[in-house]
């Protein structure tokens, strides 16, 4: 997909890793009384590889649902693990329910357990855990409420609940009712440029926080902006 994709590669590199708690007999006896030093327990790492189940040795993106099962986005399509093996989502010409585009660098689980994904040149994609179906929005020139870009950068769910990615050209606002998108260009933002998407679930005066991190590919940017409820620009 070429160089452009490759920058997403930093956020994990080609090792998965599964951090385990050390038994007790490990821990450094205390004495009776003694305060404790707040060390923690030696932490376990264990790598899993493409002959564990796993698509792809680069893995870009992890999240975690509200049920505990990990969910991780791979060159090789959309991952879930549960723990004991990996079930992979994988893009079938021949099947229209199967995941859109495979390479998946942006995960996102909403409050709602939904899970999204996005990459370079893969618009924006939804994954329905009780269907078991996706759904896939895309930029379309013809329509101007259409996804702004199809290279998704990052995406976040502020605390009303609407959905808000970060793309190529700025950043987009989900419409209430899932089919269309409202618009924020470049020229809005503090600095040009759009990267990894958060929200910091705080209030201020009537807007609620996003923050964009660093995007290697615009430098490292980081802004802040305060959108009012109901805004659409």
């Amino acid at each position: 997909m070429g160089s452009g994709f490759r920058w997403s590669a930093w956020l994990l590199g080609m090792v998965l890793a599964v951090l385990a708690s050390a038994p007790d007999a490990l821990a450094t006896p205390r004495a009776l009384g003694a305060q404790t030093t707040g060390l923690l327990p030696t932490p376990q790492f264990r790598r899993y590889e493409t002959t564990d189940g796993l698509p792809s040795r680069a893995i870009y993106a992890v999240a975690q649902d509200r049920n505990g099962l990990m969910w991780f986005g791979s060159a090789g399509g959309l991952v879930r693990f549960d723990g004991v093996s990996f079930k992979v989502f994988r893009h079938a010409a021949d099947d229209s329910n199967s995941l859109p585009v495979n390479p998946t660098c942006s995960l996102l689980i909403d409050r709602d357990n939904r899970v999204w994904t996005g990459g370079m040149s893969t618009g924006l994609i939804a994954y329905e855990q009780k269907s078991g179906r996706f759904r896939h929005w895309t930029h379309d020139d013809k329509q101007a409420a259409s996804l702004a870009s199809d290279e998704i950068w990052g995406m976040a769910q502020t605390a009303d609940g609407s959905l808000w990615v970060a793309v190529e050209s700025g950043l987009d606002r989900m419409r209430p009712d899932r089919n269309g998108f409202d618009h924020v260009p470049l020229a809005n933002l503090d600095r040009a440029g759009t990267g990894d998407l958060a929200s910091s679930d705080s209030r201020t005066g009537t807007g609620t926080r996003l923050v964009l991190g660093p995007s290697v590919r615009c430098g490292m940017v980081r802004a802040r902006m305060n959108r009012p409820r109901g805004s659409t620009t």
